[in-house]
């Protein structure tokens, strides 16, 4: 009996070592499954825009964003309307093909692109402190293609 209930408890230790623990797992930034809205080529939430890819060392972000310009954006108090998104998919090979020949990464280059918008984590920000009348939203991006402009 002893043997049985020893065999029992190992067989017991094994099944939930391998077990995944989704605790830890966000269903938020680049793994949330809701998608905000489609970006085209043309069109931003159905607004023409001007893109520049770069990338960011500024508030320990490390990493490749898109920002976005709305020329028929108006100024609201003296700051115009922006969009800040953190690219998801870097490893896609149309963006290699644009940061690996940039001269400047932190400069940039401007781009057209498509792809899916997705939230923000809870309490998460890339521009540090939000000043309620900087106007910039910011999300995540996964980019579908995109080209130089």
């Amino acid at each position: 009996m002893k043997a049985k209930k020893m065999l029992l408890t190992l067989l017991l230790i094994i099944v939930t070592m391998g077990c995944e623990d989704n605790t830890g797992k966000k269903d938020c930034g680049c793994n949330n499954g809701v998608v905000l809205s489609n970006v085209t080529y043309d069109s931003f939430g159905g607004r023409a825009y001007h893109a520049q890819l770069f990338f960011d060392t500024l508030r320990h972000n490390n990493a490749w964003f898109v920002l976005i310009n709305f020329p028929d954006s108006l100024l609201v108090g003296g700051v115009p309307q922006e969009a800040l998104l953190k690219i998801c998919n870097i490893d896609l090979p149309a963006i290699s093909i644009i940061t690996d020949t940039l001269t400047n990464k932190y400069k940039g280059a401007s781009i057209l692109f498509s792809g899916k918008l997705k939230a923000l984590c809870p309490g998460e920000d890339f521009v540090g402190v939000q000043i309620p009348e900087s106007h910039i939203s910011q999300n995540y991006v996964i980019i579908d293609s995109l080209k130089k402009n």
